[in-house]
């Protein structure tokens, strides 16, 4: 099971050059489906840069969450005595 952080598909990249009526102040803004700020990257960041920062933030989510998965069945378990 994936659990992501945020989806690609649910992400748009906004450039200054944008319609968008928000301050960019030099830099490039991923907005989610909800049209709120994700997070902020330079202006000189490419598209290939910001959807791999993305890959690497849901790796990492990915990562904690199972880490924090694993961590509640350990602490059931003992609460239980089912653990040897």
């Amino acid at each position: 099971m994936e659990n992501y952080w945020i989806h690609k598909d649910d992400c748009e990249i906004v450039r200054p050059d944008s319609t968008y009526d928000i301050r960019l102040d030099g830099h490039v803004v991923v907005m989610n489906c909800d049209g709120e700020r994700v997070f902020t990257v330079p202006e000189s960041w490419t598209d290939e840069q910001v959807w791999e920062c993305i890959r690497i933030a849901n790796y990492a989510h990915s990562q904690g969450f199972e880490s924090g998965m694993r961590s509640k069945a350990r602490e059931i378990r003992k609460t239980l005595y089912l653990d040897k």
